[in-house]
């Protein structure tokens, strides 16, 4: 039976909290070539033409767009366990539609 664990945390790091995600799973873990290609996803636009990962490009890409350049997401392989997927982004407060900005990125 596969398992998955996610967890969420808050980084209240200086100079800018961060949110850490964290997905853990059971299963069999990524290869040496699919690390390599996933932790440098942005580096690989050609996976927009072929379809062979564009899922993990398309979130990848939306971070860094919605985010900026300190959001990111790491795969890893959690020993005796399998595939682990980090994601961080900034902490963003929600602001009321009532306020002149619905978002803001704090620490900015």
């Amino acid at each position: 039976m596969l398992t998955i664990e996610i967890r969420a945390e808050l980084i209240n790091e200086n100079p800018q909290p961060q949110i850490h995600i964290t997905h853990i799973d059971s299963g069999t873990g990524f290869d040496e070539k699919s690390l390599r290609t996933y932790n440098h996803i942005l580096d690989h636009p050609e996976v927009r033409k072929n379809g062979y990962s564009i899922g993990i490009y398309n979130i990848a890409s939306r971070l860094r767009l919605t985010l900026g350049e300190n959001s990111t997401i790491v795969f890893s392989n959690e020993l005796g366990k399998g595939a682990r997927i980090d994601i961080i982004f900034p902490y963003v407060r929600y602001r009321s539609a009532d306020s002149e900005n619905e978002m803001e990125v704090t620490g900015k």
